[in-house]
């Protein structure tokens, strides 16, 4: 853990220094614009669950997962038609993050972790402008699954060997508050199977959070 505390800070300190800059002037005049584009570390953690195997019997309890990395958040447009509330409180936005994160399940009496990369790319819509709701995909990529060998309907599954791709469709919500925090709960569904011949799909459910800094506004 202490790896992932000093990469946290690192993702706090970049943060930081990518927000060091002036507000926009043109000319000799201070202007605000009609966007904000934030950045910042972002953490969490949740729950993970495969489904059952047709071919195995393989039915992997849920497990605790966690995740760490970097996000980009915009938000557009303004809240009201004269401008009023400022630049970045409009209807719309988005949310890009790339992440590291392991996630655990038990099967049987083995844990089985799975470490991967993970790059959520969501559309954002604003009902208010702090409560934001969530939907896109969430590219997945899988590092590494331990433990090397499985145990499944009376043989071992070669599970180490895994290295596979995964689309997930995420839906979720978030909310900010003014000091820069941003809560988020989000599902994630698994639409790949871990291998061809190994037909469990994975789905997690996370809350994260995220200190954003404004890098443009």
């Amino acid at each position: 853990m202490n790896k992932h505390f000093t990469f946290l800070l690192f993702l706090l300190f970049l943060s930081n220094l990518l927000s060091a800059q002036p507000p926009g002037v043109s000319g000799f005049r201070l202007y605000e614009r009609n966007y904000k584009i934030s950045i910042g570390p972002t953490a969490g953690f949740g729950l993970s669950k495969g489904t059952s195997s047709q071919i195995y019997d393989y039915n992997p309890k849920l497990g605790l997962s966690y995740r760490i990395g970097l996000a980009v958040n915009g938000h557009f447009g303004r809240r009201h038609r004269f401008g009023f509330g400022g630049g970045g409180t409009g209807w719309v936005g988005f949310e890009a993050e790339a992440l590291y994160g392991s996630r655990i399940m038990k099967e049987g009496r083995t844990q089985v972790r799975v470490n991967c990369v993970e790059v959520p790319l969501l559309g954002q819509v604003y009902p208010i402008s702090k409560l934001g709701f969530e939907l896109g995909l969430t590219m997945v990529k899988v590092l590494s699954y331990t433990p090397e060998l499985t145990p499944a309907n009376n043989t071992f599954l070669y599970t180490g060997q895994i290295k596979a791709w995964d689309v997930m469709l995420s839906i979720g919500a978030c909310y900010k508050l003014p000091i820069g925090l941003m809560f988020s709960a989000r599902y994630n569904i698994g639409t790949s199977d871990f291998a061809g011949n190994f037909d469990t799909k994975e789905s997690t459910a996370v809350v994260s959070f995220t200190y954003l800094i404004h890098v443009l506004q």
